[in-house]
C-alpha cells in the first residue's frame, strides 16, 4: 500500500480463457496504476518465449489476444507499454493500423477512461486467505491459482454483474481495511473462500449487515484469523448453506457452487460449466436483483464506472468470445443492453454514445426509458473487441464557425463556444477570445492552406477545454499575445499550441497555464520563437521531430520541463531501422540545428531536457533550481556553453552522448552533481546521427568552466551497468573546481584532465575501483621549426601542493600528477562558440577497374575564428567525412549508422596551430576490407563533411538552400508597406533579396 504503482512481469497465464483482470483490478481497487513488463504484443526478445502470441500461438498475422491485452490495461487503469512489434523480426505479427484504433479510442477520450469505479456489487479479495493457500491446504486447479477468488471473479464476470474489487489485508503485509462506508456503497458484497479474516473484518461485515446489506458468502467463511490460526466464531456458522437474516441485512450462503470446479471447466471451455454458473446467477438474482440486463454472450465481462466530473455513467464491455481457430475475437451485432440509472442522471434528457475500436469517436444511439423502473434500454449496433458507452445529461454541441474567406478582427470580444476552423486567412488584431466549452473540447484548427495571425489579443477560457493546432501546410504568427489554459488529455495535437507546419514565429507573447504544453512544434521546421516566457504548463516549449528552431530571449519559469527537444521514437528501433533500409528508406536521425539561446529558464523540474538530437547548442542561458537542470540523452553534437547553471540537485546529466561540449560555464550550487557523465563513449550501436570517424574523435570536452559549490563537481561513473560499459574520450581542461566537496570523481572512465585549478575542494579528486584509465596530466609534442617535434607536458594546479613542480603531485592512493603546475592556471575566456566554415570545392566519384567498387575525391577548404587544430587541444582525428545509402543494408552490421572515416591533424606549421586549411580525401578508398565502397552504396547516398575546431565547436558543410517566407504584412487590412519575411538556413545569412511584381 505504499507503493504508487506495480511494475512486474505478468505472463498472461492460459489468456484469453483466464483474463488479466482478476489480477489488474485488485491493483486497480487501490487507486494504484501498473505497468506490465511484457504484453501479448511484446517482442521474443523481451519475452524469452519461443512459443507465444505472435509466434507460435497465431493462426493469422494479426492475433486479437493482443487487442484483449490492451483493452483489459486500459480499463483497469494500466499503463500501455508503447512497443508494438511481434517477435518475429522479418514479419510483425501486429496490424499497426488496428492497433492504432486502439490508441485513438483512448487518447481522444479521456473521460472514458481512469474513472472511479461504480460497480453494483463488491467481491472481497482477502489478502490473508490468499497468503495462506499453501498452509491451509486450499485447492488450486492451476499453480498458484486462489480458486475461491478468481472461481467467484469469474461467476460474477460471466452473470454480467458490474463488480468491484474490495481489499481486505491481513494487518501485516496489506494493512488495508475499507471502512464501512465503503462497503455500503454495494447492495451486496461476495466473500467467496474468505477463510482467513480479523475480528475487525468480520465486526466490520456485522456493521455492513446490520445496515441492511446482503453477503453472499461462496464456501467456508471467517473459520480463520489473519495468520491462518483456526478460531471459533459464532459468524462463520451463518455460512452453513441456507439464508440468515442478520440485523437489517441478509446472509445467504451457497454451498452447492464450486468455484475451483467452474474455474477449470470454464477455461477449458467444458458445456458441465452452465450448469454451475446458472446455479450461481438463480441464486443470485433472487436476493440481489441486478442492474444490468443484455443478451450479451457470457465472455463479454462489463465494466461499470462514473465520470463524478463531468455526472456520466460509463460501461465498457471487453469480448473474451474467442474463435482460436480464425485467432480472432466474435463480434456480436444489435445487443440488447439495459441498466438502471443512478440517482445522478434519473429526471434528464440523456445523451448516450458508443465508443469501439471501429469508431473511435462515438455514435449516438437511441434510448428508451421505464419510469417505474428507471431501466434504460439501447441496442449496440456492434460489440467488437472493446465497446464503451457514456450516459450524461444531454447537451448541445454548436456547428463549427469555418473562415473559408480573408478575415479580421480587430478590436473585438468574442465569445467562442464551437469549433473555430480557419481554412482561408484570418487576423485577430488587438482582440479577445474568450472560451465558454462544454461537455466537448473546442478546437482553433488552422488547415493547410490557411493561415492565423495573432497579434496583440487574448485567447483564454472560461469553462470547458479548448486547444489549437496548425495543420501541415497552414502558418501561423503569433505577437504580443497572450493564450492560456489551452490543451486537454488526448492526442498529442490537443495538448495546448500543437503546430505542425514549418515557419512558425511566436515572438514577444505570454504563453502559460496550458494542460500540456505552451508550444509544440511536431514533424515541422524552421521555427523562430523570440522573447515570450512560457510558465505553468506542463511542458514550457516542446520540440518533436522538429529541426532548424532558433529559441532566443525567452524566459520559461515554473513548468515541469521547460524546454524539450525529442525525436519521438516509440518502436523498438532495433528491429524498425533494418526494415526501413531495406524498403529503402534512409532512417530518421532526430532532430538537427537547434539553437537555445540569451533565456532564463529555472524553476522547472527540468529546465532543458534533449533527447535524441543532434547540433543542439544551450548558449548565453541562465539554467537554475531545477531537479535537473540541463538533461542530455541519446544525442550527438550538444553544446552547452557561457550560461550559468545553479542550484540543482544535478546541473547537467550527459548520458550515452559521444560528442558533448561544455565550454565556458559557471556551475555552481548543485547540491549533488554539477557535471555527470553517464555511458559517454563512442557511437557503437547507438540509434542518431553517427559521427564515428574512430573512436578518438568522439569527444566530451569539458573546457573554461567555473565549476565551485557543488558536492561533486565532475561525477563519471557507471552505475550498476555491465562492466563494459564505461565513460570514454573525456578531456576535462582549463576549469577552475573550487569549494567543491569532490573536486572530481571518475569510476569505469577513461579521461585526461590537465591544465585545471583544484582550489579550496575538501577532496581534489577521487577515481574507483573499476577499470579506469585517468590521467591528470597531458604528453603532447608540438614541432619546432616545423621540422624537429619537441614534446611538453603540463598537469594541474592543486592548492596543497607545495612542490616546485619536479615532483609529482598524489592525486589519490593510485593516480599521480606526475607535472602539477605551481601557479594557478588563467581560464581562458573564450569568445568563439561558431564551428569552422566548411567549404567543399570539389566531389569527384572514382570507379575501380572492374566497376564494381567506387571512391570519393573529396578537396576541401577549412576555416575557422580560432583554431581547428592546436597541439594542445587536439588529438587523433578533428574531422570526418560520414555517408550513408540504403542499399548499406548489404554491407555492414548496422547499416543505419553509415559509414565514416576520420582525418587526422593537418600539419601544423611551426607554431603547432592552424586556423584554416585545404586539402584533399580520397573517402572510402580502402573502406571494405582494404578495398572500394560497393558500387550499391552510391545510389541514393547522402554525403556530409564534420569539423570541429580546438574547443568543441561543430560544423557541416551546408547542402540545403535557406527557407524563405513571408510571414507578416503591415497595415493589416490596408495597402502593404512592410512585409516581414522569415528566413532560417544552417549557416549565416549573407545576403536576403526581396522582389516585388506588380501586375
Amino acid at each position: 500500500q505504499y507503493a504508487d504503482a506495480l511494475n512486474w512481469e505478468y505472463t498472461w497465464p492460459n489468456y484469453p480463457n483466464r483474463t488479466a483482470s482478476e489480477k489488474f483490478r485488485i491493483v486497480q481497487s487501490l487507486n494504484k496504476t501498473f505497468n506490465p513488463w511484457i504484453v501479448p504484443w511484446s517482442s521474443l526478445e523481451a519475452t524469452g518465449f519461443t512459443e507465444w502470441f505472435s509466434n507460435g500461438w497465431n493462426k493469422t498475422m494479426d492475433p486479437e489476444e493482443q487487442y484483449l491485452g490492451f483493452s483489459e490495461i486500459v480499463v483497469c487503469g494500466g499503463r500501455v507499454p508503447i512497443s508494438t512489434y511481434g517477435a518475429n523480426r522479418e514479419s510483425d505479427c501486429v496490424n499497426k493500423t488496428h492497433f492504432a484504433q486502439f490508441i485513438r479510442l483512448v487518447q481522444e477520450n479521456p473521460h472514458l477512461f481512469g474513472q472511479s469505479q461504480f460497480g453494483e456489487v463488491a467481491l472481497i479479495y482477502p489478502v490473508a486467505t490468499a497468503i495462506n493457500i499453501n498452509e491451509l491446504n486450499i485447492t488450486s486447479v492451476f499453480m498458484g491459482s486462489f480458486d475461491s477468488y478468481e472461481g467467484a471473479f469469474y461467476l460474477l464476470a460471466d452473470s454480467h454483474r458490474a463488480f468491484d474489487i474490495i481489499v481486505f489485508g491481513d494487518d501485516n503485509w496489506v494493512n488495508i481495511t475499507p471502512s464501512l462506508s465503503q462497503l455500503l456503497k454495494y447492495k451486496a458484497i461476495v466473500l467467496s473462500g474468505a477463510v482467513c479474516l480479523s475480528d475487525n473484518q468480520v465486526n466490520l461485515l456485522k456493521q455492513y449487515l446490520e445496515n441492511g446489506g446482503i453477503i453472499i458468502g461462496i464456501g467456508e467463511i471467517a473459520t480463520h484469523n489473519q495468520y491462518g490460526e483456526p478460531v471459533n466464531r459464532e459468524f462463520a456458522n451463518y455460512f452453513d448453506g441456507g439464508v440468515h437474516t442478520y440485523g437489517s441485512g441478509l446472509i445467504v450462503s451457497i454451498k452447492n457452487v464450486s468455484t475451483s470446479d467452474y474455474l477449470l471447466l470454464r477455461t477449458q471451455y467444458d458445456p458441465n460449466a452452465d450448469a454451475i454458473l446458472e446455479a450461481f446467477i438463480n441464486i443470485f438474482d433472487k436476493y440481489a436483483p441486478r442492474e444490468i440486463q443484455t443478451d450479451l454472450p457470457t465472455r463479454a465481462h462489463i465494466y461499470r464506472f462514473f465520470n463524478f466530473d463531468e455526472n456520466a455513467l460509463i460501461f465498457h464491455i471487453i469480448n473474451f468470445n474467442y474463435d482460436f481457430e480464425a485467432d480472432k475475437v466474435i463480434r456480436a451485432f444489435n445487443i440488447s443492453f439495459s441498466f438502471k440509472l443512478p440517482p445522478q442522471l434519473r429526471d434528464k434528457q440523456l445523451a448516450i454514445r458508443v465508443y469501439s475500436e471501429d469508431y473511435p469517436e462515438g455514435i449516438e444511439v437511441p434510448y428508451n426509458l421505464d419510469p417505474n423502473t428507471d431501466f434504460v434500454s439501447i441496442i449496440i449496433p456492434k460489440v467488437s473487441i472493446l465497446t464503451s458507452i457514456e450516459v450524461r445529461p444531454k447537451f448541445e454541441h454548436p456547428e463549427p464557425t469555418i473562415i473559408n474567406k480573408p478575415t479580421i478582427y480587430s478590436n473585438e470580444i468574442i465569445t467562442l463556444d464551437r469549433d473555430l476552423i480557419v481554412n482561408s486567412s484570418l487576423v485577430l488584431l488587438n482582440s479577445q477570445i474568450r472560451v465558454v466549452g462544454g461537455v466537448r473540447p473546442i478546437k482553433i484548427e488552422v488547415l493547410s492552406g490557411g493561415s492565423l495571425t495573432i497579434i496583440n489579443s487574448r485567447i483564454y477560457k472560461e469553462s470547458g477545454n479548448y486547444y489549437i493546432v496548425a495543420r501541415k501546410g497552414s502558418k501561423i504568427f503569433i505577437n504580443a499575445s497572450d493564450i492560456s489554459g489551452a490543451g486537454l488529455f488526448g492526442t498529442v495535437d490537443k495538448g495546448g499550441i500543437c503546430i505542425e507546419t514549418d515557419g512558425a514565429v511566436i515572438i514577444n507573447s505570454i504563453i502559460h497555464d496550458n494542460y500540456d504544453f505552451g508550444i509544440l512544434i511536431c514533424n515541422a521546421s524552421h521555427a523562430l520563437i523570440g522573447n515570450n516566457v512560457f510558465s505553468n504548463n506542463s511542458i514550457g516549449c516542446a520540440l518533436v521531430r522538429a529541426s532548424y528552431i532558433d529559441f532566443f530571449n525567452n524566459t520559461v519559469v515554473n513548468n515541469a520541463i521547460g524546454i524539450l527537444t525529442d525525436r519521438a521514437e516509440i518502436n523498438d528501433i532495433g528491429i524498425m531501422r533494418p526494415k526501413l533500409m531495406k524498403r529503402g528508406i534512409i532512417p530518421y536521425m532526430g532532430l538537427t540545428k537547434i539553437d537555445i539561446s540569451n533565456s532564463v529558464i529555472s524553476n522547472n523540474t527540468v529546465n532543458i531536457a534533449i533527447r535524441g538530437s543532434n547540433f543542439v547548442t544551450v548558449k548565453g542561458v541562465d539554467c537554475g533550481n531545477g531537479f535537473v537542470n540541463i538533461l542530455v540523452h541519446q544525442s550527438n553534437v550538444v553544446k552547452i556553453c557561457n550560461s550559468s547553471i545553479y542550484s540543482g540537485w544535478i546541473g547537467i546529466h550527459v548520458e550515452e552522448c559521444p560528442a558533448t561540449t561544455i565550454l565556458g560555464n559557471r556551475i555552481y550550487n548543485n547540491s549533488h552533481i554539477g557535471i555527470k557523465l553517464y555511458k559517454c563513449y563512442m557511437m557503437q550501436m547507438m540509434y542518431w546521427l553517427c559521427l564515428e570517424g574512430g573512436s578518438a574523435l568522439c569527444i566530451t570536452r569539458i573546457i573554461g568552466n567555473y565549476i565551485q559549490n557543488n558536492f561533486y563537481g565532475i561525477h563519471m561513473e557507471i552505475e550498476h551497468g555491465p562492466s563494459e560499459w564505461r565513460n570514454d574520450n573525456i578531456q576535462i581542461a582549463d576549469n577552475e573546481f573550487r569549494n567543491n566537496t569532490i573536486g572530481i570523481y571518475a569510476n569505469a572512465s577513461i579521461a585526461i584532465i590537465y591544465e585545471n585549478n583544484f582550489i579550496g575542494n575538501k577532496i581534489h579528486a577521487k577515481v574507483g575501483k573499476a577499470y579506469s584509465s585517468v590521467e591528470f596530466y597531458l604528453n603532447y609534442s608540438y614541432p619546432s621549426g616545423g621540422v624537429v617535434g619537441t614534446s611538453a607536458s603540463v598537469g594541474n594546479y592543486w592548492d596543497d601542493y607545495n612542490g616546485d613542480g619536479s615532483e609529482p603531485y598524489q592525486v589519490t592512493p593510485n593516480r599521480l600528477d606526475y607535472y602539477p603546475l605551481t601557479d594557478p592556471v588563467e581560464i581562458p575566456v573564450i569568445k568563439d562558440f561558431e564551428g569552422p566554415y566548411v567549404l567543399i570545392k570539389n566531389a569527384t566519384v572514382k570507379l575501380n577497374e572492374t566497376g564494381t567498387g567506387f571512391y570519393i575525391i573529396i578537396e576541401y577548404n577549412i576555416t575557422d575564428k580560432s583554431y581547428i587544430v592546436d597541439s594542445k587541444y587536439s588529438y587523433a582525428a578533428y574531422a570526418l567525412i560520414h555517408m550513408i545509402s540504403p542499399n548499406m543494408i548489404k554491407g555492414i552490421e548496422f547499416p543505419w549508422l553509415g559509414y565514416s572515416e576520420g582525418l587526422i591533424p593537418p600539419d601544423l606549421g611551426p607554431e603547432g596551430k592552424a586556423k584554416s586549411y585545404e586539402g584533399v580525401y580520397n573517402f572510402g578508398e580502402y573502406a571494405c576490407n582494404w578495398q572500394p565502397m560497393p558500387i550499391e552504396w552510391l545510389e541514393r547516398s547522402m554525403l556530409a563533411f564534420y569539423c570541429t575546431d580546438i574547443w568543441g565547436n561543430w560544423n557541416k558543410n551546408d547542402t540545403v538552400p535557406p527557407y524563405a517566407e513571408i510571414v507578416l504584412r503591415t497595415p493589416i487590412g490596408r495597402n502593404e508597406r512592410k512585409i516581414f519575411v522569415f528566413i532560417s538556413d544552417w549557416s549565416e545569412i549573407s545576403k536576403a533579396q526581396l522582389m516585388y511584381l506588380d501586375g
